[in-house]
């Protein structure tokens, strides 16, 4: 997740910032926490990163490099387009993280939602990963649907904008105690795709 080149040190100095951050607050974490929590002198933390800033934004790009692996191929889901249920189309579109990636992603995702309101960075990280990905994936789709007579036009733009929406409203529910879990996600995104794709029977 951080990289085949990163030191061990270095890795645990990430992995103690996710748990300590999510558990504490960025703000109130201190390069000593950091350091008493992996094991070495505060010191030593300034021989892998400039500033706790640093490994905040090291966490946002790892979080976006495993992202951009998970997405589908929108040439192979085209070729499923003329015969898959439309409705399903978009789901399939839907991507979950490897298992082994899955807890540290959600919780620097937690980061950066607690985060988003005051800090630009991680508003820049929660638009990028959240609000634009359906633009590159939901409206694409849209757009092959219509053309392929499958399902009633609509704004394709509108509806990514909609979806990212929900996204950003599932993933700001990490930080606080509702039990939903991915099954929960999934129900309330296929009924906002129900809701607003009119698919045509042939």
């Amino acid at each position: 997740m951080f990289g085949r080149d990163i030191s061990p040190t270095k890795e645990k100095i990430y992995r103690a910032a996710i748990s300590l951050f999510t558990d504490n607050g960025y703000n109130n974490v201190s390069i000593r926490d950091l350091a008493e929590e992996v094991g070495i002198k505060p010191a030593s933390i300034y021989s892998h990163f400039g500033s706790k800033r640093d490994i905040l934004l090291g966490l946002y790009n790892a979080f976006s490099n495993v992202h951009k692996t998970v997405f589908p191929d929108l040439d192979d889901m085209y070729e499923l387009a003329e015969n898959y249920p439309p409705i399903e189309m978009f789901m399939l579109l839907d991507y979950k993280f490897p298992p082994e990636h899955a807890n540290a992603m959600a919780r620097i995702l937690a980061i950066a939602v607690t985060l988003m309101a005051t800090d630009a960075d991680s508003w820049r990280f929660i638009r990028e990963n959240i609000l634009e990905s359906p633009q590159r994936l939901t409206a694409p789709m849209a757009k092959k649907l219509i053309e392929l007579g499958r399902i009633e036009p609509l704004d394709v733009d509108e509806l990514a904008r909609l979806v990212g929406y929900y996204c950003l409203s599932a993933a700001c529910l990490v930080t606080t105690p509702v039990d939903a879990g991915f099954g929960d996600y999934e129900k309330g995104l296929r009924f906002l795709y129900s809701s607003i794709i009119r698919p045509i029977k042939k």
